[in-house]
């Protein structure tokens, strides 16, 4: 499994607290299946504004760590960021913003209780540009939950969106874990990740998640969502899970 959104690096934002909390992560990660992971600190989202040139430091620093304790986790850089005006602008810089591994796969959020009014505009002009917006669990945004066709029409215009495995399986609630199934029917969904703050708690865990959606939607979604990970760690393409018959649990012992 390969996992596109992480808070793995430590000091940087409210995830790993430390290095020993990275490593304990990672360990965790592999422990469930992950062989590859994107760290992706929050970035301009009113608490934590974190740079290129840091995060691809501690990338590297994390790299030597794992390999000192033989953790088998490739590690790539990348960002998580909230819309804010000067996006389009700083992504064209080249050297503000980080992509997702240095692909044209770009995570964006928005603020929980709404979808900015600039969001179709920015998914648009990042389009223009040939840059792909993920929508980083639109499952816990206010507005998507009461209604899920403002995520759709998002997505008709060119982003992507990616559930959190935590919110498939319970973690923040019933509601919320509905919701994140709807949103798979409605074929609003395109990856699931872990969003992995710590160790423990919002551990970086998907394999569960991922048994979920095959009891829901067949062995090809899961295929194509596991995919779909691979295709953004690789620069390739995305393509839409489709809803399928139940079948055997393949993935897990699936080693993109």
């Amino acid at each position: 499994m390969i996992d596109i959104h992480s808070h793995i690096l430590p000091g940087l934002d409210d995830g790993a607290k430390d290095w020993e909390e990275s490593l304990a992560m990672a360990e965790k990660a592999v422990q469930d299946g992950t062989t590859k992971m994107i760290a992706t600190p929050h970035h301009k989202n009113g608490m934590f504004d974190t740079e290129p040139e840091q995060i691809r430091e501690r990338v590297e620093l994390l790299r030597g760590k794992l390999a000192e304790r033989e953790i088998a986790l490739e590690i790539a850089a990348g960002q998580e960021i909230r819309l804010y005006r000067d996006l389009i602008e700083d992504m064209e810089s080249g050297s503000k913003l980080l992509t997702l591994n240095d692909s044209r796969y770009v995570l964006i959020e928005f603020p929980r209780d709404r979808i900015p009014s600039s969001a179709e505009e920015m998914i648009y002009e990042l389009g223009i540009r040939g840059k792909v917006p993920i929508i980083a669990h639109p499952e816990r945004n206010a507005q998507i939950l009461k209604r899920p066709d403002d995520l759709g029409r998002l997505i008709e215009n060119g982003a992507l969106a990616q559930i959190t495995s935590h919110s498939l399986t319970g973690g923040f609630g019933k509601t919320i874990g509905k919701k994140s199934i709807e949103l798979c029917k409605r074929g609003y969904v395109h990856l699931i990740a872990s969003d992995g703050h710590h160790p423990n708690g919002r551990s970086p865990k998907m394999a569960d998640s991922l048994n979920l959606l095959e009891k829901h939607f067949g062995e090809g979604y899961v295929r194509q969502v596991v995919s779909n990970a691979a295709a953004i760690w690789d620069d390739g393409e995305v393509a839409q899970p489709v809803v399928q018959k139940k079948s055997k649990k393949w993935y897990r012992f699936l080693i993109p």
